[in-house]
């Protein structure tokens, strides 16, 4: 009989600060660890890949650990955009 290997990401940690929930996932099938950050001041969320050697400390410094690891500019501003705006947009 085998194992049947859970393609549903696990919580690992979790924990909210003011607007942003920042919660630690980790994907069974493929062993990757992925940091989601939900803001609801703004209703937007994001996920990005962890190096899971990394993980604990992309959980406790999310913005940082985007800035060292070179993540799009489009995180590192994910707070700064107000509802709504768009791209393009005046």
């Amino acid at each position: 009989m085998s194992a049947t290997v859970s393609t549903q990401p696990r919580e690992l940690a979790y924990r909210r600060a003011v607007d942003l929930d920042v919660t630690l996932l980790w994907i069974e099938a493929d062993s990757t660890v992925v940091l989601e950050l939900a803001d609801r001041a703004v209703q937007r969320s994001v996920r990005l890949a962890v190096d899971h050697r990394r993980a604990l400390y992309a959980f406790h410094y999310p913005f940082a650990y985007a800035a060292e690891a070179n993540v799009s500019a489009d995180l590192l501003l994910f707070r700064q955009q107000p509802k709504g705006l768009r791209k393009g947009n005046s």
